[in-house]
């Protein structure tokens, strides 16, 4: 009989004790909701319990208290090590081959000259020979034959021609700036190439640089009895 009673109270004690295991976890889970655990704990004592603040308060002789489950977050690490140098990359494709067969021509008025007035201007040109493409050129207007400058001529437009299509000359303007006419000489030149490959690429180069116009001082002839 006593075995029995036993064995009958063994199984409600089991029961009992996985009844309340069950609750605790219950309570466990709903405590801390939001990252946040409350609880209340006895001054006297220090005696701490979990509470949840939706169906639970401190009592009088309790102090509300309350942590982030997480915690703070921590000082920022040092820096890893760098990493190894990744692999080259492919080889770029080869570029346009340079321009060849270069020639520069030129048109020098020599000692002859333009009568320009105050104020006026002139355009002088210079053209490749056929089956050639102008790469580029410029020009100066001259003292006497030779490169020496006066301050009263100002180059106002350099560029190729024709204005449209392939370029197979040069063009510059001047203006003299005096407030006198003189007799304006000039060298013009331009670069011109038969190779039709770097032609191709030379002719958008040329083009993106033309019009652009240039205030710079140069050379003139004085006008005889000036």
């Amino acid at each position: 009989m006593r075995r029995r009673f036993s064995r009958v109270a063994l199984a409600i004690t089991a029961v009992a004790v996985v009844a309340i295991a069950g609750g605790v976890t219950y309570a466990v889970a709903e405590i801390g909701g939001g990252g946040v655990i409350n609880g209340c704990y006895k001054s006297q004592n220090g005696q701490l319990r979990l509470i949840d603040p939706a169906t639970d308060s401190c009592h009088p002789s309790e102090t509300a208290i309350s942590w982030s489950q997480t915690g703070p977050q921590g000082p920022k690490g040092d820096p890893g090590p760098q990493g190894p140098a990744g692999p080259a990359g492919p080889a770029g494709p080869a570029g346009a081959p340079g321009a060849t067969n270069v020639t520069v021509r030129t048109n020098n008025s020599g000692n002859q000259g333009q009568d320009v007035g105050a104020g006026g201007i002139f355009t002088a040109s210079v053209s490749c020979q056929p089956g050639e493409v102008a790469t580029g050129g410029g020009g100066m207007s001259q003292f006497g034959n030779t490169e020496n400058p006066l301050p009263f001529v100002a180059t106002v437009a350099s560029r190729p021609t024709p204005i449209s299509g392939e370029p197979t000359g040069w063009a510059v303007t001047f203006k003299n700036l005096d407030t006198t006419g003189h007799i304006l000489g000039h060298i013009i030149y331009v670069i011109c190439t038969s190779d039709s490959t770097s032609a191709t690429s030379a002719t958008a180069a040329v083009r993106n640089a033309s019009l652009r116009r240039l205030v710079v001082r140069s050379g003139a002839r004085v006008r005889k009895g000036h």
